[in-house]
């Protein structure tokens, strides 16, 4: 997937990340070693091939998705309360995928830009010795201790 129109790509833990309005809309996801255990207790093989996830609109959506049982869409308890999926790609049909994504980067480019993300302006701070000085309040200071 490249860059295109409100999506740019930047490195977020040192993987391509795809991003509309400062927000992570798709991005790899490879399985922790606590994935593979969970996997592992329920009896379970992990999808082959390249997994990434893809944020949607809600958890309403992301249950209905779930639901259709759509070929290669899953999640994991990680992603629990979390309004993305899981797609392996190699099962998943572009048919189902594309959709998505466009609906996701929608969503997403409605959504006010994210505070703090790669599109917003750095904080400005004041040296520390251009701001005013409180006065000391007057009376005891609060670590004094007091007697009985």
């Amino acid at each position: 997937m490249e860059a295109h129109g409100d999506v740019t790509v930047e490195a977020r833990w040192r993987q391509p990340t795809w991003i509309v309005n400062g927000r992570m809309l798709c991005w790899p996801r490879a399985f922790s070693k606590a994935d593979l255990r969970r996997f592992e207790e329920a009896g379970e093989v992990p999808p082959a091939g390249d997994i990434v996830a893809i944020t949607v609109s809600s958890l309403a959506e992301k249950d209905a998705l779930l639901f259709a049982a759509l070929p290669g869409f899953f999640t994991i308890p990680h992603f629990n309360g979390y309004p993305a999926v899981l797609v392996a790609l190699a099962s998943a049909r572009s048919v189902d995928v594309m959709p998505l994504l466009e609906r996701s980067r929608q969503h997403l480019a409605a959504q006010p830009p994210k505070r703090g993300g790669a599109k917003s302006q750095p904080k400005t701070r004041t040296a520390p010795d251009s701001s005013p000085k409180r006065p000391r309040p007057q009376g005891k200071s609060p670590k004094a201790k007091r007697g009985p």
